[in-house]
């Protein structure tokens, strides 16, 4: 968490949407897949 932290704002900006993005995949995969 530090290590996050001490990044740029643009970088955390990224991150953060990138890791939204994973979980909407994620989330949409198990829908999918079990359906």
């Amino acid at each position: 968490m530090d290590w996050l932290r001490s990044q740029p704002v643009v970088m955390q900006a990224l991150l953060a949407g990138l890791f939204t993005w994973g979980c909407t995949i994620v989330g949409s995969a198990v829908v999918f897949f079990f359906k």
